[in-house]
């Protein structure tokens, strides 16, 4: 019988091995267990292996089998032989990899053989098969939402084929999937759209960002749909572009309700002005012609009201607009703008209750579009009133800074909460509402919202502060005309 081989070889593997190491040596036809480190026993969840145990323990005969395939094969470190076991561990099931190497024989040429011995790494693979079945119910899920989704979603290489669309997307194109993948735009569109298909593609793959834009069809394709897509970019480790993906949607439905909107919103501001202007000038006529008394002042509110109504639609008109990212086309002409802060003082009095108002300012000069920069200051005054107590002080404040009016309206009402300052600009939803508050409120977000657009049209700026103790401060600067400051 040949020597044992020294154990400080299985040794050495464990110093240089991880994971356990089991030592198995063939002695008269039976495989013995030389050597094992701790981890190999946990792994095989026994205490200890009695020396010179034979490989038949409960559990071993998979082992068994690997160190007779490796002997059989040959096997070595680059050639071992593989085995996934199922492995019982505290809390559940897990799993072993097991790796069989035959180790080559010591013996000095012409001496005898000695006893073949195999090194059998163990490695607890639980954690690693649990995070790929995770990964694989993940990628399942994705692909399920990728299918069900109405979307277009897609992935090409950088030449443009395409790598991946999803159902969606090939019916879209008319086409099955197979029809879709490993071709190019310019074999699926008409020349005009694919050029610009292409030509947002490129633009994706250079600047490397993540890019929205919209197209319609051409109308040979019968449909005259319209598409909002975003596109980006997958890079590999090292930074190349390795693909671009890409998703789709149809917004033609929604686009075509936008534009009915606005068509209607136009529609109504323009049928309403002109009655509107006989209104105004009858009501103009009974004031003039009417004694003094109930009668007149019935005529006074009357155009009051009159011209609050033309103010709405001159900022539904100019909303209407803006909302289809057209600029304001402004008339400008000398404006007095002291004048101007009187008159819309006046209007917004007339609103509300008495209220003690000091507006201070010397006489400044620009170039502006009067009607609209009225309706501006008629808004923020009228803010200003409804949101400060009725006891409380206005003040309006007009005066020449750096070449350019600055002109304040200054409230001490409570402050307006830094989350809805944040958005008191923005055009608001214009959902229905049957409520009165939710009513005012897009009144009052639609007037500021067309405010700082008018007010930037005229090269000026439209800021609001707001906190405890201090009240709100509306800060409007304009450019003087006549290069007067």
């Amino acid at each position: 019988m040949s020597s044992a081989p020294p154990p400080s070889t299985f040794e050495l593997l464990a110093q240089l091995h991880p994971d356990g190491v089991l030592g198995a040596v063939l002695e008269d036809g039976s495989w013995r267990v030389h050597f094992q480190d701790g981890v190999a026993l946990r792994l095989m969840q026994r205490s200890v292996l009695g020396p010179l145990q034979p490989l038949a323990f409960p559990g071993a005969a998979p082992l068994l089998q690997a160190a007779q395939e490796a002997l059989r094969r040959g096997a070595t470190r680059q050639d071992p032989v593989e085995r996934e076991l199922p492995l019982e561990v505290r809390g559940g099931a897990g799993w072993l990899r097991v790796r069989a190497v035959v180790l080559p024989s010591a013996a000095p040429p012409g001496a005898p053989a000695d006893a073949p011995q195999v090194a059998l790494f163990l490695e607890d693979t639980s954690l690693a098969r649990a995070f790929e079945q995770e990964l694989r119910r993940s990628r399942e899920l994705m692909y399920a939402v990728v299918e069900a989704t109405s979307d277009a979603i897609y992935v090409k290489d950088p030449q443009g084929h395409y790598l991946f669309i999803n159902a969606a997307g090939a019916q879209a194109l008319g086409r099955g999937v197979s029809g879709v993948v490993g071709h190019t735009d310019a074999e699926l569109f008409p020349p005009t759209l694919a050029e610009a298909t292409r030509a947002h593609d490129l633009e994706v793959l250079e600047r490397r960002q993540t890019l929205s834009y919209e197209h319609a069809e051409e109308p040979e394709r019968g449909t005259g749909r319209v598409w909002q897509s975003t596109k980006g970019v997958l890079l590999h480790p090292d930074g190349r572009v390795r693909a671009l993906f890409g998703t789709s949607r149809d917004v033609t439905e929604r686009r075509r309700a936008e534009r009915l909107h606005e068509r209607l919103l136009g529609i109504l501001g323009h049928d309403l002005r002109s009655p509107l202007t006989a209104l105004a000038l009858d009501l103009l006529q009974l004031r003039r012609l009417a004694p003094p008394g109930p009668l007149q002042h019935l005529g006074e509110r009357l155009g009051r009201t009159a011209r609050r109504v033309e103010r709405l639609v001159a900022l539904l008109l100019d909303y209407t607009q803006l909302h289809a990212g057209r600029p304001l086309l402004l008339n400008r002409q000398e404006v007095e703008l002291r004048g101007l802060l009187e008159v819309a003082l006046r209007e917004a009095l007339a609103g509300h209750p008495p209220r003690a108002v000091e507006l201070v300012g010397e006489p400044l000069r620009a170039r502006l579009d009067r009607p609209r920069m009225a309706l501006v200051f008629a808004q923020l005054l009228d803010n200003a009133l409804r949101h400060s107590p009725p006891a409380s002080p206005l003040t309006v404040t007009l005066r020449c800074e750096g070449g350019r009016a600055r002109v304040q309206v200054h409230n001490e009402g409570a402050p307006i909460p830094l989350e809805r300052l944040q958005h008191l600009f923005e055009a608001p939803e214009m959902a229905p509402s049957a409520a009165a508050e939710e009513t005012v409120r897009l009144s009052l977000g639609l007037g500021l919202h067309v405010a700082r657009a008018t007010v930037e049209a005229h090269g000026g700026h439209l800021e609001v502060s707001s906190g405890e103790g201090v009240g709100t401060v509306v800060t409007v600067t304009l450019p003087l005309g006549d290069g007067q400051g």
